[in-house]
């Protein structure tokens, strides 16, 4: 049973979603695809087909667009559409958006958290809901001739599937792509995205993207103007926010959030989905968190020995099902070799990640 939808903000804390264990493997392969009801609203189908240029500089004189027919016959295409020419004023240039990045401790974010804001995910409801996605096959690794005659077999990948699915909530998982590199997030909000803090470079304005077409077509994307952290670098608080120029989460979906309780140590209810770098994206269904690790102001490790994360899946939601809603519980955030004989994966997560979600939605 779900806790009352209110957040309480700077008020009393108690635990946000449901205490009940997530659902299980084996109960989700049983409950197969809820088919999706109707067609995407024309605003809708409007907003996912529009396409932006940024122009910036100084000066009120508007920049001067002009449109022509391509045509086949003319030579100028191969095939019959549009060409859409902007030819820019003095003094200004087309950029995408700068990014304004922000850190706070965690009490300037709890004030500003309205009672009404949920948890709870979106799923539009022209869209397919698959408590499993469809993968794409898996070629079966060769084994390898070892110089004594023997053989061994490939380990790369052996647990993750290549995802191949855009039904919720698939299709809201993305790539975040800076000037430093890649990481992996998913939507939260509207337009909203929750990733890992390191992947955010916090002292630089040059521009970030979130996008989904590297799933399957048809995908979306979006520029981000802001991001919003806590002022620490401690793992445990691992995670940002992300503000997009355009709402995404209408047209796609998003998650939502849920605490987590110890009480599920050892449960293999678990699944990350993220981007390795050049890669993806790769799902894996039926993980456990062997321990977690909590401090006062929100923060909490989570490990996990049986993750198979790799670089550019820093930020990558780990949810679980709650009956039909998907929740994140935190973002994967790193490796540790600290266990002997194997490695654990750390992800971020904690109360003050869902405070941190918390008052996204309520602000922006």
């Amino acid at each position: 049973m779900n806790d009352e939808q209110g957040y309480p903000g700077a008020g009393a804390r108690r635990f946000i979603g449901e205490r009940a264990p997530p659902l299980l493997p084996d109960e989700l392969a049983r409950r197969g695809r809820a088919p999706g009801r109707g067609a995407m609203p024309d605003a809708v189908t409007a907003l996912r087909r529009q396409q932006s240029l940024f122009v910036v500089g100084e000066g009120d004189q508007e920049p001067r667009v002009a449109i022509s027919r391509l045509r086949p016959d003319d030579g100028q295409f191969p095939a019959e559409g549009w060409r859409i020419d902007v030819t820019l004023r003095a003094g200004q240039s087309a950029s995408k958006p700068r990014v304004r990045a922000i850190r706070h401790g965690r009490e300037a974010y709890l004030t500003a958290i309205q009672s009404d804001t949920g948890y709870l995910g979106y799923r539009p409801e022209w869209l397919d809901l698959a408590y499993q996605p469809r993968v794409a096959p898996r070629a079966r690794k060769a084994l390898m001739s070892r110089i004594n005659g023997g053989t061994s077999r490939p380990l790369a990948f052996e647990n993750r599937h290549l995802l191949h699915d855009t039904s919720y909530p698939w299709g809201c998982i993305g790539r975040v792509s800076t000037h430093d590199g890649e990481g992996s997030g998913v939507l939260v909000g509207r337009n909203i995205v929750v990733t890992a803090a390191h992947v955010v470079p916090w002292n630089d304005d040059r521009p970030i993207s979130f996008d989904t077409r590297h799933a399957s077509e048809p995908g979306v994307g979006a520029n981000v103007v802001e991001a919003r952290g806590y002022d620490t670098v401690l793992t445990g608080y691992d995670w940002a926010i992300l503000k997009l120029d355009k709402p995404l989460g209408d047209m796609v979906g998003f998650m939502g959030f849920n605490h987590y309780t110890s009480d599920w140590e050892g449960t293999p209810c678990w699944t990350i989905v993220g981007y390795p770098v050049g890669l993806g994206p790769f799902w894996q269904q039926g993980l456990s968190i062997d321990d977690d690790d909590e401090d006062d102001n929100g923060g909490q490790e989570f490990e996990s020995q049986d993750a198979d994360t790799m670089d550019g899946d820093s930020g990558a939601p780990m949810f679980a099902w709650w009956n039909h809603d998907p929740r994140i519980i935190g973002v994967v955030s790193g490796v540790s070799s600290e266990t002997i004989g194997g490695t654990n994966h750390i992800i971020a997560g904690g109360p003050g990640l869902s405070d941190l979600i918390a008052w996204g939605r309520a602000n922006w």
